[in-house]
């Protein structure tokens, strides 16, 4: 056998030399069946994914519809109180005699070291409002006191 006996004829094949090949009947309904397989699970995975979608965007859509008052309530109950309490405190400046009590500006000092550690440690709205009302209440005690006591104002020459 010499070299060129051992190697592939390379001349091209006609069709006619080829085997009959006789395929299943059920060949093509398979290739359809599979086709329209593929095709339902890939249509399957779109309405999957924008499902996925549409359940994000309503979610966040309703967190961001939501009404301003649910969500800062108690910010606004907060800042309400502080409001009252500081135009007490410029009400008492104002008509003030100048002789506060001792124990009273102790406790208001007190009081506003304890809302300084609340803001600092990040308290929640309920601690403060709370605070907040303490203090407005004692300066509503001193205002009244200094309307009782006539509001004079003494001056040294």
């Amino acid at each position: 056998m010499t070299h060129e006996d051992s190697l592939i004829d390379a001349r091209p094949m006609s069709a006619s030399l080829l085997p009959e090949f006789d395929p299943d009947p059920a060949l093509w309904e398979r290739i359809l069946s599979g086709n329209d397989r593929r095709l339902r699970r890939r249509r399957n995975r779109r309405f999957a994914g924008l499902g996925v979608c549409l359940a994000v965007v309503v979610v966040f859509g309703l967190r961001v519809l939501q009404p301003a008052e649910d969500v800062g309530d108690g910010v606004h109950a907060v800042a309400d109180v502080r409001m009252e309490s500081q135009d007490l405190q410029d009400a008492l400046r104002g008509n003030g005699n100048g002789r506060v009590d001792s124990i009273v500006q102790s406790r208001l000092r007190l009081l506003d070291r304890d809302l300084q550690a609340a803001y600092d440690h990040g308290a929640g709205d309920a601690e403060l409002q709370a605070l907040w009302t303490l203090r407005k209440q004692l300066l509503e005690a001193l205002v009244e006191q200094d309307s009782v006591s006539g509001g004079h104002r003494f001056t040294r020459i």
